[in-house]
């Protein structure tokens, strides 16, 4: 069950708010969390973390001029969760502040790839949250970690064996899309947290699910750490914190020599990199597991679910020069050859059948969708037609005749047996022998969105070619811009 709770502060609860909001000012300033005028969305669950930062940011808007918004997610996994959204929706309403809010469809978890409840959350979460970044033109995505939540991370990746780079912990700011994630609270601790809001007289969610010791974060939070701290006589809380501090200002310049290196020895394109292997392996093993984490990243386009234990084992192949040996990583292969190692997309990911479940996301046109199972967002506009709008475009654009085009279309990912008429043909052409012609790998066709027609039939190939029968013609009294971005996760 969910309750809205206040609870008792400090023993000078009159502090309260001068020390969250000083704390506040100080990350700003240190990590230059925002610019004057920015546009700032911060993620509120209705929780009392989430709440401070929304309060603590309506506090401050007027020194940095802050253009604030919220915006609230509801997965859609708890009975009380339209509660949730009511609660923040209300809050931002007393505040003046725009609150946008999304969903997630449950569906499109049993559709998508096998991930744990909360995986398949967060993904969800950071797709709506850059949407509405993307769709308000916002700088700043403020999200509501604390210093408690960062030294529950750095010992979760400790247990789980992370390097330097994962007990790190949380960057103050990191980019989400065309975006920013900022955590303007990860200096600010729980206790503060609770008595600024007492002070404020404000009331927050609680979330019984945060009792549950199931979920590994849980059990640090309420047995762990409190038994660490009990044994050791000390602060554990804070010298986790302090050592991921540390470890990041060593990783960003780990990180800015891999880069580096990488840049010296790999060549191909996004989908396959080859590593000159007599360069590599004269590397210090810190710089090799950075420079094949950066290889993998540029081919996957993420590190999500990338271990320490994957990236050794690639390291491992490396120095085998046991030439043409292979091994597989998730979304990604690593060979070994004669004087080079190649991080590429794997050879073979299982394909769709006719049969499976593939999730259509409505597309109205006008207006926009998320489809986060594929990774990208799709935007539809009618505009008048201008000569300067008929010049070569990008991938991710496309042109269409508004009258060719019905109000409401679909995007979805390829299908075996799909056709369409591709632009400059007259008749069908299987999309599978349009891929091959097009020399597209077999295990890349999954991962193409299409828009399609309530009907079926295919207007666009994203990032490939429209459909025919929807070109701009002479006659074209108006066009149907479509513009597709891909979501980036962390």
């Amino acid at each position: 069950m969910h309750l809205e709770m206040t609870r008792d502060g400090p023993a000078r609860p009159e502090d309260s708010a001068a020390v969250l909001l000083g704390a506040v000012r100080s990350a700003i300033r240190r990590w230059d969390l925002v610019r004057p005028g920015d546009r700032v969305i911060a993620a509120v669950s209705g929780g009392a973390d989430s709440v401070a930062l929304l309060q603590a940011l309506w506090s401050l808007r007027e020194e940095w001029w802050l253009d604030l918004h919220a915006a609230h997610f509801n997965h859609r996994l708890r009975p009380g969760a339209d509660e949730d959204a009511r609660f923040v929706q209300a809050l931002a309403a007393r505040l003046g502040v725009p609150c946008h809010v999304g969903e997630a469809d449950p569906a499109s978890r049993r559709a998508g790839p096998r991930r744990s409840m909360e995986d398949w959350a967060r993904h969800a979460r950071y797709a709506f949250l850059e949407e509405v970044a993307r769709r308000t033109g916002a700088a700043r995505v403020a999200l509501a970690h604390t210093a408690d939540d960062q030294a529950e991370t750095v010992l979760m990746r400790l247990l789980r064996g992370a390097g330097a780079a994962g007990l790190a912990g949380m960057a103050p700011r990191r980019p989400l899309g065309s975006a920013e994630v900022i955590r303007p609270l990860l200096e600010v601790t729980r206790a503060e947290v609770v008595a600024y809001l007492q002070v404020c007289a404000l009331t927050w969610r609680e979330d019984e699910t945060n009792r549950d010791l199931a979920p590994l974060r849980n059990r640090i939070r309420h047995e762990i750490i409190p038994h660490l701290a009990r044994a050791a006589h000390g602060r554990v809380a804070d010298a986790l914190r302090r050592a991921g501090a540390l470890l990041r200002d060593d990783e960003m310049v780990l990180t800015a020599l891999a880069v580096e290196a990488l840049g010296r020895l790999a060549h191909g394109d996004g989908a396959r990199l080859r590593l000159a292997r007599p360069g590599f392996c004269a590397l210090p093993p810190a710089l090799q597991r950075r420079v094949l984490r950066e290889a993998i990243r540029r081919v996957r386009g993420t590190l999500i679910d990338l271990t320490m234990e994957h990236v050794e084992r690639a390291r491992g192949l490396a120095a085998s020069r046991d030439d043409g040996a292979e091994i597989h990583l998730p979304g990604v292969a690593v060979r070994s050859g004669p004087s080079h190692v190649e991080v590429r997309a794997p050879a073979a990911v299982p394909q769709p059948s006719p049969a499976a479940v593939t999730p259509a996301y409505a597309l109205p046109i006008p207006g926009c969708v998320c489809a986060a199972d594929l990774g990208v967002t799709i935007e539809a506009c009618i505009e008048p037609v201008r000569p300067a709008d008929l010049r070569a475009l990008g991938d991710d654009e496309a042109l269409m005749d508004a009258q060719a085009v019905p109000p409401m279309a679909h995007v979805r990912r390829w299908r075996p047996g799909d056709r369409f008429v591709p632009l400059g043909m007259r008749g069908h052409k299987k999309l599978a022998d349009f891929f091959t012609d097009a020399g597209m790998p077999r295990e890349a066709r999954g991962t193409v969105p299409l828009v399609v027609s309530p009907g079926g039939e295919i207007l666009w190939v994203v990032g490939w070619r429209i459909a025919d029968p929807v070109k701009v013609t002479p006659s074209s009294a108006a066009i149907v811009r479509l513009r597709a971005r891909r979501v980036e996760l962390p």
